[in-house]
């Protein structure tokens, strides 16, 4: 294990939000453990491997199915190519036995660290929104104290993406 994701393991291992760090091809690098017991619950078959896969070729595969796919796909291409330093967005990601509601959150590590942290944070957790349909995608971010603090968490460790 590199000491990149050794270093990714140890600040997003057990976050709540589903955590992936990105290369800056798009490249899955690693995620945390939400992301894959999501993946899990979800569907996925046991022993899928989420690391080595393209992030951005599964919301091209997305775009097809969703308007909210293809507005994380720019926000995420944005922060890849033009320097923007973070992208935030409000998608519903819904099952059929509820309906959820997640918070996208996209930041680019230090120009020394190229790399990506993605972010995908349950709303329902902190909202009552079991009964809601069409929770609003501008809703303002008074969310969760992890969404709060991942940005200024992220950039404290400058490192992070290195190899």
């Amino acid at each position: 294990m590199s000491s990149t994701v050794q270093l990714f393991q140890q600040l997003f291992g057990n976050f709540k939000a589903h955590t992936a760090l990105l290369d800056l091809e798009g490249k899955i690098i690693a995620v945390n453990r939400s992301w894959n017991n999501f993946g899990h619950e979800n569907g996925l078959v046991d022993g899928y491997e989420f690391e080595g896969r393209n992030y951005l070729t599964m919301c091209e595969i997305a775009v097809c199915e969703s308007r909210y796919a293809i507005e994380a796909m720019i926000g995420l291409l944005d922060v890849i190519n033009t320097g923007r330093p973070t992208f935030s967005m409000t998608y519903p990601c819904h099952s059929p036995s509820q309906h959820r509601w997640f918070r996208l959150w996209v930041e680019s590590q230090s120009p020394h660290s190229p790399s990506i942290i993605v972010a995908h944070t349950l709303l329902n957790d902190y909202f009552d929104l079991a009964e809601v349909s069409d929770f609003p995608a501008s809703r303002p971010t008074e969310i969760a104290y992890e969404l709060l603090n991942m940005p200024s968490m992220v950039r404290a460790f400058p490192n992070l993406g290195r190899a």
